[in-house]
């Protein structure tokens, strides 16, 4: 069996490395050959090539919609993939245009193809009121490559945050409320992974790690509480975080904003303390920094959460079953 993959990005691209590029080595195993290309217009092969795959995949790329009839009637099953909420815009506005563009060329797609995957309520809901036949498949990484860390008895607790820098400024809203909580929890301590360092307005004290490839797993296992800040935006509402997995994997009790996709990784969780307001970021740190028994059990609900539901190696089987024959 063949297919090909039209990807978001490389596999540097989070997003293209979760949803197809993990996967790459068990499909080998299984033997299916699987081939990847950049998904954009200009890459799109000859009829005669394409009709040679078995499947082909496209990877959240919105394609202008004469691309999308040309695929539809060259691929024996096409397949269409898609884990964020990009028919809304990412913190700025779209014009009309845009809106209506995104809008168009999703809807395309969505009708035409065998089977959409997603990872959450939020953009399944939103596809199947577009005609789409839609499989819920959720995010996951590799419970292999990540695994709690046995903690040695410390009179620290971590704060962790891990992200990219274009994302630092969701943490950075949590400063005055992480500076009161240092002030009143002497043994808190905040730890940031990130490629920068973040740009606080106060002096609020702070352990930065720069991130180099391939180090959350080493790293994240280190904290003792993630933390989960997001904005409330439409574009947020689609998201299934895989900084919440990592913290899952990690085996950390989270407190994070309670978004539509978030909301639904939490819902069999109870370590996953949902906060809206400062007050309850405050109430829920307050009682894990107090509670360190507590942030035990928490963390083993989480790796135990992770495991069943988000591992790369339980998701697999779901993610080819709908790739080859829904």
């Amino acid at each position: 069996m063949k297919i090909l993959a039209f990807t978001f990005g490389d596999m540097t691209c989070a997003s293209t490395f979760y949803r197809v590029g993990q996967y790459l080595q068990k499909l080998r195993r299984d033997g299916i050959q699987c081939d990847l290309v950049y998904g954009s217009a200009r890459n799109i092969p000859p009829a005669k090539l394409l009709s040679e795959y078995d499947v082909v995949l496209v990877q959240k790329k919105l394609f202008p919609v004469h691309i999308v009839n040309y695929l539809r009637s060259h691929a024996k099953r096409l397949i269409f993939d898609i884990d964020d909420s990009t028919w809304h815009p990412q913190g700025r506005q779209h014009s009309f245009f845009s809106r209506w563009r995104a809008s168009r060329r999703l809807k395309s797609i969505v009708k035409v193809s065998d089977a959409c995957l997603a990872p959450n309520m939020y953009i399944i809901d939103h596809l199947k009121c577009l005609g789409g036949h839609v499989h819920h498949v959720p995010m996951a990484i590799s419970h292999l490559e990540w695994t709690p860390k046995q903690k040695a008895n410390c009179s620290k607790v971590r704060l962790g945050w891990s992200g990219a820098p274009l994302n630092l400024h969701y943490l950075e809203t949590l400063e005055p409320i992480l500076f009161d909580i240092i002030i009143q929890y002497t043994q808190a301590e905040i730890v940031i992974l990130c490629g920068e360092p973040p740009s606080f307005k106060s002096k609020l004290p702070h352990t930065h790690i720069k991130w180099t490839p391939g180090c959350e797993a080493n790293v994240v296992p280190d904290f003792d509480i993630g933390l989960l800040p997001l904005p409330f935006d439409r574009f947020s509402n689609g998201k299934s975080p895989i900084k919440a997995l990592q913290y899952l994997a990690a085996g950390l009790p989270i407190i994070a904003s309670p978004l539509a996709g978030t909301v639904e990784i939490a819902k069999k969780a109870s370590s996953i303390l949902l906060a809206k307001s400062p007050e309850e970021w405050k109430h829920h740190l307050s009682v894990l920094i107090s509670s360190p028994s507590v942030i035990l059990e928490a963390g083993k609900l989480s790796r135990t959460h992770f495991e069943e539901n988000y591992s790369a190696e339980v998701v697999y089987p779901l993610w080819k079953s709908v790739l080859i024959s829904g």
